[in-house]
């Protein structure tokens, strides 16, 4: 199994545990980024928006190149 595979069944997995704690209106999907090292990370749709309340760590947008997207439906997009 491929990396990215790898990180495409890590977003379904926690689909359901979104769709268990975060309302409907919240549900962001996930995005898989491919970082500068070359692994993949996956992250909230929204973690690249900046916090509304001020943090106890620094904030940063996620580095790395987009490539591909989970919905919540599980619905696989590549970019």
């Amino acid at each position: 199994m491929s990396t990215l595979d790898q990180a495409i069944d890590t977003a379904r997995r926690h689909i359901p545990i979104t769709k268990r704690i975060v309302k409907p209106e919240y549900w962001a999907g996930y995005t898989i980024v491919i970082t500068p090292d070359g692994s993949h990370r996956v992250y909230s749709s929204s973690a690249w928006k900046a916090p509304t309340e001020q943090p106890l760590l620094p904030w940063h947008a996620p580095i790395g190149t987009p490539v591909a997207t989970v919905d919540m439906d599980g619905v696989v997009t590549l970019s």
